[in-house]
């Protein structure tokens, strides 16, 4: 697989050409990072940004599941990662490390995808467009739209339920991928 093929894998198609060695997971780590940076300085989209981290975990090959070694973007808001920041777009939550993760980024991470960063949002996800005062506004307006260039630097990205169409079909995927367990409720 060519890099500028990169773009026309989903998700699913990335993991299988991993699976097939096609290209190792340490390439499709470096190629979603650098279509992440090049993207990110006209979007204002990746607030976090765990390259090292994403990098470590691809190189070790230890991601088992159906999306191993696939990267993903998380939103700053209820997908605590251990170690990483989670303010809700907000100035008031502190910038403090996560003391644990939940359980949204443990069942990722259990079907192979790597998190390599945090996404902007609106403050605490109240209103309909990326445009908080601590990060600043997402130069994309429009939560379908902004999704859709985004996934131009990784073929995944998971935000927590929310009202909106646009998200409708992928909390319905993700719900199918990710099944509460009894002990959840």
């Amino acid at each position: 697989m060519s890099f500028h093929e990169y773009g026309k894998f989903d998700a699913l198609g990335l993991a299988q050409a991993i699976a097939k060695k096609k290209v190792s997971t340490h390439e499709v780590m470096d190629e979603a990072i650098a279509r992440a940076e090049a993207l990110n300085t006209k979007l204002n989209a990746i607030i976090f940004k765990a390259y090292d981290e994403a990098r470590s975990a691809a190189r070790t090959k230890t991601q088992k599941g159906p999306f191993a070694g696939v990267p993903m973007l998380l939103k700053d808001m209820r997908a605590n990662v251990r170690g990483w920041p989670n303010r809700s777009g907000s100035r008031y939550v502190p910038a403090a490390p996560s003391t644990f993760e939940s359980t949204l980024v443990t069942r990722c991470k259990a079907v192979g995808l790597i998190p390599l960063g945090k996404t902007n949002v609106p403050e605490f996800g109240i209103l309909p467009t990326t445009e908080c005062k601590l990060y600043g506004p997402a130069t994309i307006r429009g939560t379908s739209h902004t999704r859709r260039v985004a996934r131009r630097a990784v073929p995944l990205l998971r935000s927590p339920p929310g009202s909106f169409r646009s998200r409708m079909r992928p909390m319905a995927a993700a719900r199918s991928a990710f099944p509460p367990r009894p002990a959840d409720w």
